[in-house]
Parts: structure tokens; sequence; C-alpha cells
């Protein structure tokens, strides 16, 4: 990859426009600018991305024919990463926005809008009115799908006589194809390319597919065979069930028979939906305020009222503004402000879906679960399940039939929560795969897994916990190495990883020995799958008894799966259901909030600076916003109040020695001694949650130092604060161990005074000593001058 940067170096082809020095090409492309084919370098290891710039539009022909449009959209693809508006680090934003594009000018030329400049305030307005239910509503392609078939399955000519083979046959010369394992499948991304202007196959098309390769002899997953039979939602005409003695002959004739139904059905399902958005008016529509539902693909759980994700929406949008914002570089361009000088997420948020981009925050009983099954897939489960995966390795040669079953009788049946044993044999048509819910499946397997899911599983589990305690992104993760642990001198573990969001470059991260043991695991799983591949990436697995490696491409990038992976996982360890009964969908980028949490109640002395550093945040601002923002971070906030109480109630019961008396600590323990009258065994616990409402109802907040606690309140009512004259509100940038000493606001307990003694005695040591550069006794005689005001330090 390193010499094909070197390559690329000028390009005519760019616009002068678009760049200060002349001819100079960034890095990032690897092609020709004036080329319909863009491959894009992304950062570190991260997979490169291709666009095709000559993107299908239907019946309106494809986009290099449209030279105006296709230039203005080059521009803001390049734009947005290089130059004075760029925004985006990576290659998958550039793709996004390319995919925004297509559909903008699909959707323009049904309106017979032929350039940018054409749009008018009225036609941004129907445009936003159709992003919010998503691409496909906004270009109809249900209805484009439906008519599109009809025209392929007439030019097909089926009849009730033919078979399967000839089914197939005959579909070979209209619907694209591809092989796959020796299998003849369906080119899905490439006939639903013919649309124009999709950017994503979603459920309902996903099914209607699904039906088509059944009834057109093309092979089908299982579980896409099991959907396409329960659930009819694509009327697919003209095609004709087999004849009854042909292979499969009784599952294409259900979907022949569920076709027929179609219409009935059809009727009754919008029905029901209809009742369903009346009942549900007023509901959030954004994934992040809502749990998500069994099974459901993350892409629909936080379908409510027909809305899609606020962050698809967003991305629909962000064309209309970039193309008025970069406006100066742009011969097309929209002349107004299309959303009447609002950002992009003021204007979401007028559309009733809520904020972008918000992971929802796990609760914490449930990740605790899935954390503590994890473990122990990590420590219990993974020798023996590797010490399997090896004796496969060797055995190769064997016959399969007996290597299948020596492999059932051979794994150890250790038993506990979620473990994988016994490991049996499933043939190509897995029990589980044959079911379409995702819960019911990952249930189904509990009895027995196959080796190659529990091996993946396996890998799930070691993610799970790096993600918990080390706070990584999913991308971050993905592209771990061989050998990123590294032990320092003094026998500590530190991860070497590459942040691709902000640093762009390697740093290490501190882990405990949990952490430790789930890399050498990954280490060994990923060790045949490794020299297969002849990368170095983790998150690889070589499929048992194949030469098959799962976790990168033919190109040797990582593209494992790891929010699929984590969701099927937490299905099967069966983690506690929400209080409305259904299960919660993991994301990876939910654990970087729960380690938030936590790192609240691990550590007493613990900022929110020492915290944005770990997260790799570009400020303490950003950090403060992502662990204390409206629901978002309310386990953040809740935490920390508990945490408070606990502390006060300590303090009032004098089971800790402290030094300072604010305000809140008198109100404490006015309250502890009035419950103690009617309580016999009076402990901290019990008194901290009237503690804590007490500091809810007076908005309290605490703030963690090195030298004490600081209490304030949120309406900064109170006097006192040394660090803040104007008013009794803390500025906590201006606190020091000086600052604080004399402040009402602050208590300090034994730990606080033993900190602030070790600084007295070894800058009094530097202030007193001859050897000392005269710069330093001075820096430090002022530092003992105001630790000596410190009470009980000096």
């Amino acid at each position: 990859m390193g010499q094909a940067l070197q390559k690329h170096t000028f390009g005519d082809a760019i616009p002068a426009a678009l760049t200060r020095q002349k001819g100079r090409k960034p890095k990032w492309l690897l092609s020709d600018y004036g080329s319909l084919i863009w491959e894009l370098f992304d950062v570190g290891d991260a997979r490169t991305i291709t666009i095709h710039w000559d993107a299908p539009l239907g019946e309106f022909g494809r986009l290099g024919e449209y030279r105006h449009l296709l230039e203005s959209a080059k521009r803001l693809v390049y734009g947005i990463r290089t130059g004075p508006f760029a925004t985006a680090r990576g290659a998958l934003t550039q793709y996004t926005l390319a995919q925004s594009l297509f559909t903008l000018i699909y959707w323009m030329l049904s309106r017979h809008i032929e350039k940018f400049e054409e749009l008018e305030m009225r036609h941004v307005e129907e445009f936003k009115a159709g992003a919010v239910r998503g691409a496909h509503a906004l270009l109809n392609s249900r209805g484009r799908l439906q008519r599109l078939i009809e025209q392929k399955v007439a030019r097909a000519g089926f009849s009730p006589e033919d078979s399967q083979e000839e089914r197939l046959a005959k579909s070979l010369d209209c619907f694209p194809w591809r092989t796959a394992n020796s299998q003849v499948r369906l080119n899905r991304r490439e006939f639903v390319d013919q649309l124009g202007g999709s950017q994503h196959i979603t459920s309902e098309i996903a099914d209607a597919l699904s039906k088509l390769e059944v009834a057109c002899g093309f092979y089908s997953d299982p579980k896409q065979r099991a959907r396409a039979l329960k659930d009819a939602t694509e009327s697919i005409a003209g095609l004709s069930a087999p004849a009854a003695n042909d292979e499969g002959s009784e599952a294409d004739a259900a979907v022949t028979q569920a076709l027929a139904e179609e219409d009935r059905e059809e009727d009754e399902e919008e029905e029901e939906e209809a009742e369903k958005v009346e009942a549900e008016a007023g509901a959030a529509a954004q994934v992040g305020d809502m749990p998500r539902g069994k099974g459901a693909p993350n892409q629909n759980a936080g379908k409510r009222n027909g809305l899609v994700n606020p962050q698809r929406v967003s991305n629909l949008l962000l064309p209309l503004l970039l193309l008025y914002t970069h406006r100066r570089f742009l011969d097309d361009h929209i002349c107004f402000h299309p959303f009447r000088h609002r950002d992009l997420s003021a204007e979401i948020k007028s559309l009733g879906l809520g904020r972008v981009g918000r992971t929802p925050t796990v609760p914490v009983k449930v990740a605790i679960t899935l954390i503590e099954r994890s473990a122990r897939w990590v420590m219990d489960y993974a020798r023996p399940l590797l010490a399997l995966m090896k004796w496969v390795e060797k055995h190769e040669g064997v016959d399969r039939r007996d290597l299948l079953k020596i492999v059932r009788a051979r794994p150890p049946k250790l038993e506990g929560p979620a473990s994988p044993f016994p490991i049996i044999h499933r043939g190509r048509a897995r029990p589980e795969d044959a079911l379409a819910d995702l819960a019911e499946a990952s249930v189904a397997v509990r009895s027995g897994l196959s080796l190659r899911t529990a091996l993946v599983f396996l890998q799930t589990a070691c993610v799970v916990i790096v993600a918990a305690f080390t706070a990584r992104r999913a991308s971050e993760i993905r592209c771990l190495k061989a050998g990123c642990i590294e032990k320092d001198k003094s026998g500590k573990y530190w991860l070497r990883v590459f942040i691709h969001k902000t640093l762009q470059d390697y740093t290490y991260i501190p882990v405990p020995d949990l952490v430790v043991k789930a890399v050498r695991v990954l280490e060994r799983l990923s060790k045949s799958a490794r020299a297969a591949s002849g990368t170095d990436f983790l998150l690889q697995v070589k499929v048992p008894g194949s030469g098959e490696v799962r976790g990168v491409n033919s190109k040797g990038e990582p593209i494992t799966s790891i929010r699929n992976d984590l969701r099927n996982f937490g299905f099967f360890v069966d983690v506690p259901p929400l209080e409305d009964g259904t299960r919660w969908c993991f994301a990876p980028h939910q654990f970087r909030r729960f380690f938030a949490v936590m790192y609240v109640w691990a550590y007493d002395y613990g900022d929110i600076d020492a915290l944005s550093f770990h997260l790799r945040h570009w400020n303490r601002k950003q950090t403060r916003r992502y662990c204390t923002e409206k629901r978002v971070g309310r386990p953040v906030t809740v935490a920390n109040r508990e945490r408070a109480a606990l502390i006060l109630s300590r303090a009032a019961l004098g089971e800790l020695k402290f030094a300072g008396r604010p305000r809140l600590l008198k109100a404490a323990e006015r309250l502890c001694a009035r419950m103690a009258r009617f309580t016999h065994v009076m402990t901290a616990e019990k008194a901290a949650p009237r503690i804590g409402r007490l500091l809810e109802r007076s908005g309290a907040n605490i703030e963690a130092f090195l030298w004490g606690y600081c209490f304030s309140t949120a309406s900064g009512e109170e006097s006192g604060s040394d660090c803040n004259k104007d008013s009794g509100t803390p500025r906590t940038e201006r606190a020091s161990p000086g600052t604080c000493s004399g402040c009402s606001k602050i208590l300090r307990f034994t730990p606080h005074q033993r900190y602030l003694r070790g600084c007295f005695d070894s800058h009094k040591k530097v202030a007193e000593s001859e050897r000392a550069p005269a710069l330093m006794r001075q820096a430090s005689r002022r530092i003992v001058a105001k630790l000596e005001l410190v009470e009980d330090i000096s």
C-alpha cells in the first residue's frame, strides 16, 4: 500500500479550485481524478473503498451521461476530505456521501430537474418529507422493483412444467448471477443497482429477492429460504411452481401459494400497521432512544411510525447542505441555504427524529451478564475449543464421516452458563440456519454447536472483553494484529492499537490481565488463518475442514462483521430481557459508554481529562458531552450521584475521617440522625438512597480531585467558592490544592491527605536541596507555601 501511495502523486485532471498546489493529488486518492472508478485509501489498516461514478439511474441511463452533475458530485466527495471545507477523515464517509448523491440525482431526474441550480425550496421540502422514510421510500424502490421483476420474468418465459434446472437455465439469461462455493446465486447487489439510487438492501427488499431466488431456481441460504416461506411480503407475478417430482418442489409450491395470497396478506398488514402507527403516535423514532427489538436487524430496529434511523436521514440530506457550502468550488450548485441557516442536527431534530448518531447506553445488568459469559468463554471454554480445532487441522486428510464421528465424542463436557458443549456436526442446511428469527436460531444451538459456530463465538467473546475493558471502537479492534500486547519494565501490559478516528496513528492503551488473556486466545485462534491469508490481523478464523478463511477479503483487508457476531452471541448467552420482555441487541460502540460508567464507579480520583485521554477524544469538552448528555449520558450521571451519596453517607456516619465540612455534609448528618431514630442498625448503604434524593433535589454535583471532592450545586446559589469569585459555581479548571485548601465545598479523606503529604514532602526536599536548579527550588518553595495552608498536611 505504501508503494501505491508514492506512485499517485500528481493528477492533472483535478480542478484548480480544489487544490492549492497545482497538479498535486492527495495520498488517499489511489486512482486518477478523471476516472469513473475511484479507489480510496482509508486510514491505517482499514480496507480500501471503491466508488463507481458511472452509477445506474434506472430508466434515466447512467450518471456518466450527465457531465455537470457528475462533476459537482466528484468535487463534493473530494472536497469533504481535502481542502478548506474538509471534515471527513476516512473513505467510508466519502463513499456514503457518493451514495447519497446518487439518490438525490435520481430523485431530481424523476422530477425533470437536470441541474442542481434548478432546485428550489419547494423541492428541498419535498425531498426532506420523503427522506424521513428512507431512500427506498423516497425513490419508490418497492414499486420499481416489482416492475423490474415482472419484466425479467416475462423475458424468462417460465411455464408450470419447467423443472428447477430448466427454470435456472432460463433465469441465467435474464438475471445477473454469480457463483460461490460451486453454487449459482442471484447477484443481489447488481440486480438492485439496476433500480438506480439505492443505497442498501433493506429487509423488505431482501425478502422479495429471497422469494425470487427460490422461485427462479437460484441457490438460496436456508435462513433466507425459511424467511421467504414464512413471510410473503412482495408479489412476484408470473412465477409458476416446478413439477411435483422435482427436488425442492414442496418448498417452491409453498412459495407459489404464498404469492397467490399476496394481495390479501398485504392488505391485512397495512391495516395492522395503521393501527400500530396510531397507537404509537408521539413515540420517538430515534434508534438510540429505544431498546433493540428481539431479533430485529439494526438498520430497522428503530423504525417507528414509518420513520427510519436519523443517521440515514442525515446522510440523505447532507448533499443538499454541501451543495450550498461548497458553492464557490462548484459550477453547478444550490444558490440558497436549504435549511434556512440551521445546521444539519437542528434540521433533523425539526423533522421529529431526535438526535443523530447517538449510541444507546446498554443497561448495566445486561452488559455485566454478557461480560461475565464472555469471560467464561475466554477463561474456561477457550482451551478445549482451541485443542479441538488444532486436532481437526491435523486430521484434515481423514475421511470426513470418520472424522466427524470422532469430533462429536472428543470435546469435554464442561458445564456452565452459555457452554458451547457438546460440539456436534451439522451439515450445510443446519437446523439453526432454517430459522428466520435470529433469537430463535441462537436458542436452537444451545443444545449443541458446530465447531465453526463455536469458534466464531469464541472470537466474539474475546472482542467483548477487549471492548469492555479498553473502550476501543469496532474499527480499532478489527485492525488489531498479532503481537499487539507489549509488557513494560514494570510488568504492566499495554495494547498497541491504531486510532482511526482522531489520532490516525498507533498508540498504547493500558490493559488488565483479562484483556491480555483474550488477545492471547485470538492469537492462537487466528494462527492457521493468518498463515493461510498472509496477514497479521487477529479477527480471522480458518473454517475447520476447509481452506476457507473468515475475516479477511481477497485483498487481505479485515472485514469481520463485529456487530452481527455480537448480536448473535448476545442472544445465545441468554442475557436478561428488558422490562418490556424484549432482548437487547448489542453493538460494539455501546461498550465505550459502558466503560465511562464503570470508570466513574471504580476510580475515586478519576477526572474527565484522564477519561478523555483514554477514549482518545480531542478535548475534555467532547468527553463531557459524551458522558453527560441527556438520555445518552444519564447512566453516567446516575452513577456519579450514587457515588456522591455513598461518600456523604459514610462521612456523615463517621466511618471515614475527613477534613472540610461542605454544606451538603451538614445536611447529610441531619438526615442520618433522623433516620437513626427509627433504624436499629444504621449503615451508609441504608442512608445512601435518601441522601441521593437530597442531592437530586439540590442539583448537586461532585468533582473528584487527587486532593479531595468538590461539592457544588448546579444553580451556584452557595457562596464561598475560592476558584470562582464571581459566583458560587466552582471553576474546576482553576482548582489546585492551594486554591481548594480553605474552600467550604471541599471534602478530604485519609487517601487525599496521604497524597498531599507526599507532595509536601517531595517539594520541601527539592526546595531545601542545594543541588537542585534555582528555578526548581523557587517553584517548589511556592508549592510548599500553598500546601502549608492545607489543613492536616503541614
